[in-house]
């Protein structure tokens, strides 16, 4: 990561401690738990096929409510997704001619921390619009069957879009569609789409 990206990694932890205080410095409330998975898609750079997608999120709500229709919650979220892999042809050494099939030469994939920032709106039927935003650090990481060739670090925010249900007692299901943008050349941008389940 270079130095404008630490800068900008720092200054997004900062806004984000000054603006989690009012909802962590609340003792006594648990956090809601966020667990989604899915799958990514329309990646920037090679590889770019997509893969599976997965994140794990603490909210807690903050005392921002604009109506008793507008909930507002803060926290963190980790994720960990699959950029996508090439493959190539499989060439036996001894004749270079026989093809013996496909197998990967190169895999890309990306992890990261982020502040997260939620704000759910109105209900239509069941169900409640929610809009997401999310800032923090990406690492990417390019491998070959398992052995690291390149990886590289980078800011970053995210914007997504959803809507969420009530399940069981005190549970919610959900489905968002998030967009990636990353600080670099490496993985300029993807997508992400997948269910959310919360607790």
């Amino acid at each position: 990561m270079g130095a404008r990206g630490r800068v900008a990694v720092r200054a997004a932890l900062a806004a984000g401690l000054t603006l989690a205080a009012p909802a962590l410095g609340r003792a006594g409330i648990v956090p809601k738990l966020l667990a989604g998975t899915g799958g990514t898609f329309a990646v920037l750079g090679h590889p770019d096929r997509g893969g599976f997608s997965a994140s794990l999120a603490a909210m807690w709500p903050v005392d921002l409510q604009l109506t008793d229709e507008e909930r507002v919650s803060f926290g963190l979220t980790a994720f960990a997704d699959d950029l996508g892999a090439e493959l190539g042809a499989l060439r036996d050494p001894t004749d270079p001619t026989a093809d013996l099939g496909r197998i990967e030469t190169a895999h890309r994939s990306t992890w990261g921390v982020a502040w997260r920032a939620d704000v759910a709106v109105g209900r239509v039927g069941a169900w409640t619009p929610v809009a997401s935003g999310t800032w923090g650090g990406y690492w990417i990481t390019d491998d070959h069957r398992g052995k690291t060739t390149a990886a590289t670090g980078s800011a970053g925010w995210s914007l997504a879009a959803g809507a969420r249900r009530a399940i069981l007692a005190s549970g919610t299901l959900g489905a968002m569609l998030r967009y990636h943008r990353l600080f670099n050349d490496t993985a300029g941008r993807y997508m992400s789409a997948g269910l959310e389940w919360g607790w």
